[in-house]
């Protein structure tokens, strides 16, 4: 089938789930769930309501769950979107379709032999029919526009999103750095609500501007839209990847880093021998005497510099990890909390590898650690073993965390190790808002998280 068929991300609201298993059309049971996508015997997808019903008849190819009152289905090998009553909002035209999401949704339409050609856009709810066109300038390039044609977001393979919107010197900014003491001076890349103000820095390309940077032999200054200088204190480097991350912007001032606030104050004062952007109130600090560190947005040390075996030469702070860090030291690698300063797994570990901290999408987490004897075992909090001897674990979703069994299948756990899900199925699978699509053989459907299957049993049943 000739589709881009992405990651599918679902949007199902409120989903209440039972425990009987489906036969053709499932058991009746009371519940204000919305649709859901189920695969019919002719290998085919409909949606049914809580109770089994199939309330829209099974003739699609594709199906994922509603969002927002519109679901995404392949009639015709494309993609379009449909309303809670079966009927078309926008036919299919699209060789690929997003859920929708706060009433805007992405679609696309791929020519494979000429990308340049290719089309897609925007479709926003209440007015569907009304899309708005991508720009190509390139391979790799498409823009988000509004309905003037106006360019409001670019995309470039790898990037996030970035206005497209050129950059303005304010008007007293401007006038300041015509005067005679600053002249040579420029702008440099603009985090607002700041100015950084540079001057002495080879900058007739941005390669040599960046250069310079990294050199060190920049004096910047940064100063508000009206020209006044928030500090007395000259810069040669801040953090022009992330600018302002938690209200903190890396500065370094002779030689040494710290952190100013969005009014110029240096908050955290430039101690450090390097130090790195902030995340989630956390931002690693190193020393070149005492190894890394954790501190938070007043600058207190989480994680303090070690002394002998037990400095810390690497912390990295992983995704969806809410507050663990993966570090190593001397005596191996392992996990450390820096809310309690306490090591979560026991840094004893041969590789970064051997380690993950699963997350939970809410407060209670889970880690994994890799076993030569017992495979992946997984680990709560407090760094007890919860169970073990699984061939490889994914992240916790939900409460849920795939794990793949000895027979090479995938399963699920909660987060005390409970198995609830058996390994039956072919690839690793995620939760969203109650349901994981899931593949058994040829065919993919839908699970909830109690294991109810929305499909026919006869396609996945021996």
């Amino acid at each position: 089938m000739p589709m881009n068929i992405r990651d599918v991300k679902l949007w199902l609201a409120g989903i209440v789930c039972v425990s009987a298993s489906m036969s053709g059309v499932l058991q009746a049971q009371p519940t204000t769930a919305p649709l859901m996508p189920y695969l019919d015997a002719n290998g085919r997808y409909g949606f049914v309501d809580a109770s089994g019903t199939l309330v829209i008849p099974a003739r699609y190819v594709d199906a994922k769950p509603f969002s927002d009152g519109r679901a995404a289905v392949v009639a015709d090998d494309m993609w379009g979107y449909i309303d809670t009553a079966g009927r078309w909002v926008v036919k299919p035209r699209y060789s690929s379709a997003e859920n929708y999401d706060r009433g805007e949704a992405v679609a696309r339409i791929q020519v494979d032999s000429n990308l340049k050609s290719s089309k897609g856009g925007w479709i926003a709810l209440p007015n569907p029919s009304n899309a708005l066109p991508w720009r190509h300038d390139a391979y790799t390039t498409i823009h988000r526009l509004d309905t003037a044609g106006r360019v409001l977001e670019r995309w470039k393979s790898g990037d996030d999103l970035r206005s497209d919107k050129p950059e303005k010197t304010p008007a007293a900014l401007d006038k300041l750095l015509g005067t005679p003491a600053y002249q040579g001076s420029f702008v440099t890349q603009f985090v607002p609500p700041l100015y950084p103000v540079g001057h002495g820095c080879e900058h007739d390309t941005p390669a040599k501007f960046y250069a310079a940077l990294n050199r060190g032999d920049c004096r910047i200054v940064f100063f508000d839209a009206q020209a006044r200088a928030l500090n007395s204190q000259v810069y040669s480097y801040y953090d022009v990847s992330r600018g302002f991350t938690d209200d903190r912007l890396m500065v370094t001032r002779d030689g040494k880093s710290g952190y100013i606030d969005s009014h110029g104050v240096e908050v955290i004062p430039c101690t450090f021998d390097a130090a790195y952007w902030f995340e989630n109130g956390y931002a690693v600090v190193r020393s070149k005497d005492r190894g890394m560190g954790v501190i938070d947005t007043q600058g207190r040390m989480l994680i303090d510099f070690g002394q002998g075996d037990l400095m810390y030469d690497h912390l990295t702070y992983p995704p969806t990890t809410h507050g663990y860090f993966v570090g190593h030291r001397k005596s191996g690698w392992g996990v450390v909390d820096p809310s309690q300063n306490r090591d979560v797994v026991p840094f004893t570990y041969a590789h970064e590898a051997d380690l993950k901290v699963l997350g939970s999408g809410g407060t209670q987490l889970a880690v994994a650690a890799r076993d030569d004897k017992q495979g992946w075992c997984v680990l709560d909090s407090q760094g007890h073993t919860l169970s073990c001897g699984y061939k490889q674990v994914a992240s916790a979703r939900e409460g849920v965390i795939a794990v793949q069994g000895s027979n090479g299948s995938w399963g699920a756990i909660d987060l005390t190790g409970k198995m609830i899900l058996s390994p039956r199925y072919d690839e690793r699978f995620v939760f969203s808002n109650g349901l994981a699509r899931v593949r058994r053989g040829e065919y993919r459907f839908y699970i909830d998280a109690l294991g109810k299957e929305y499909v026919a049993p006869a396609l996945v049943n021996p």
